[in-house]
């Protein structure tokens, strides 16, 4: 799992990407911009080299939600310190709630066709139980969608349709923390001597 972020950015992603291919029909790449389709008036293809459709699948927010993130300690008789002693502690984590959106848009430089038929085809099929259960097997859950934009605009006198829509889903964030150990000192003989557990969570009074 991606530390930095405590879900699978990398992972997620790709899903999507292949979700979306499958839907679509046509090539799916990953955006590498933050910004949501209604942003973006520029083409990524130049119309005199290239015809057909594409999309792009892009993480544009992560938002956090609650009241805050959970600490969390599960015990771990086998925990390794820097001595290499086997001492068994606590691993301390942190966990939230996260709600992630993609920008799902396509760009179609072929009069006979429409970027917003591709994107309608696959925001109209991401509720088949079949596509939720690929969702759920990447770590995600279906939070809701926005409805398809057509952002369609004229770039060196040809028409670019362009169109999109936002996807909104659910996630956890797990971060792991330094182990702590549940004694102060372990003699010569590897026997443990203080006895004092570390209690690294205060307790609010109530």
């Amino acid at each position: 799992m991606a530390q930095n972020h405590g879900f699978d950015i990398e992972a997620i992603s790709d899903g999507l990407i292949a979700i979306v291919k499958e839907i679509a029909g046509i090539d799916v790449g990953l955006s590498a911009s933050v910004r949501s389709v209604t942003d973006d008036m520029q083409p990524w293809m130049m119309p005199s080299t290239t015809e057909g459709a594409t999309m792009k699948v892009g993480l544009i927010a992560v938002q956090s939600l609650g009241w805050g993130e959970e600490v969390r300690l599960e015990y771990d008789p086998d925990l390794t310190f820097p001595d290499d002693e086997v001492l068994g502690g606590f691993q301390i984590g942190v966990t939230g709630p996260r709600v992630l959106t993609f920008s799902i848009s396509c760009e179609c430089h072929d009069a006979k066709k429409s970027a917003f038929e591709y994107v309608e085809r696959v925001r109209s099929n991401l509720m088949r139980p079949s596509i939720i259960d690929r969702i759920k097997a990447l770590g995600c859950s279906f939070n809701s969608f926005a409805g398809s934009r057509d952002r369609s605009f004229v770039f060196e006198g040809r028409v670019v349709t362009k169109a999109g829509f936002d996807l909104l889903l659910n996630t956890v964030s797990n971060l792991d923390d330094d182990p702590v150990t549940t004694i102060d000192t372990m003699n010569a003989t590897g026997a443990a001597t203080g006895g004092v557990v570390v209690d690294p969570i205060p307790v609010p009074d109530v």
